[in-house]
């Protein structure tokens, strides 16, 4: 893959692979995206059980869950996979503790088969994975292949340039101001979706060139509007995650 490619890419699989063989992709990364393409189809995640293992995947992913808390809600959302079907299963699979499998499960079509006739979606269980809900309805007949690429590229950035750096200069300029209106922008997104407020991203990117930032392309991911999720790679790098 060139740069080229990376940046027009509509085929969310071929650019997990890529991250994957280049090993950019690392596990919160991998199960914060996972979560994003669950919330894309929120709606269709009915059962309480099925939505609570999105949230805790969420603090899992950020340290504030353990792989306990994790296990336990993936338990009980099991037993709401089974009756929910297709939508439970979504985010049964978003949760994996494999963080490359709960990714993949989320750009891999194989496995889905769409009646349009009875707008339907059948899975084959013999099958080692289910595709995700999401992608099979919401994504894979509506155009959401490109969402899906456009989260990668918000979350990975772009492989072919270096990781913004971040001065410490700027992050305790004018009292800390970018710090804290970094961990403000990543604490308030919008719900159900989980999508961070354009806003307060473009508001932190003002804050960052008073304090002296002048990488442009972290300022124009920040500006950039569209679609941002937690694992932002431009808010990650203010943030100190990885």
């Amino acid at each position: 893959m060139t740069h080229t490619q990376w940046t027009s890419c509509k085929y969310p699989e071929d650019m997990l692979d890529f991250l994957l063989s280049r090993g950019r992709a690392g596990e919160r990364k991998l199960h914060l995206f996972a979560v994003a393409c669950v919330r894309r189809a929120w709606e269709a995640v009915e059962d309480g059980r099925s939505r609570r293992v999105i949230e805790v995947t969420e603090r899992y992913a950020d340290g504030l869950a353990t792989a306990e808390e994790l296990a336990s809600a993936r338990s009980d959302a099991s037993y709401a996979a089974r009756a929910g079907m297709a939508a439970g299963y979504a985010a049964l699979y978003a949760a994996s503790p494999d963080a490359v499998d709960a990714a993949r499960a989320n750009t891999n079509p194989d496995t889905t088969y769409y009646d349009a006739d009875v707008g339907a979606v059948y899975y084959d269980y013999s099958a080692d994975r289910v595709a995700d809900y999401s992608f099979a309805q919401a994504e894979a007949w509506s155009g959401g292949r490109g969402a899906q690429a456009d989260l990668l590229r918000d979350i990975f950035g772009n492989p072919f340039r270096p990781r913004p750096r971040i001065e410490r200069a700027w992050l305790t300029w004018n009292e800390g101001i970018v710090s804290r209106l970094a961990e403000a922008t990543y604490e308030h997104r919008e719900m159900p979706g989980g999508t961070l407020d354009n806003a307060r991203l473009s508001i932190l990117a003002d804050a960052l060139q008073e304090a002296g930032c002048d990488d442009n392309h972290l300022l124009g991911h920040l500006r950039s509007g569209g679609l941002h999720v937690r694992g932002c790679h431009a808010l990650d790098a203010v943030l100190g995650k990885s």
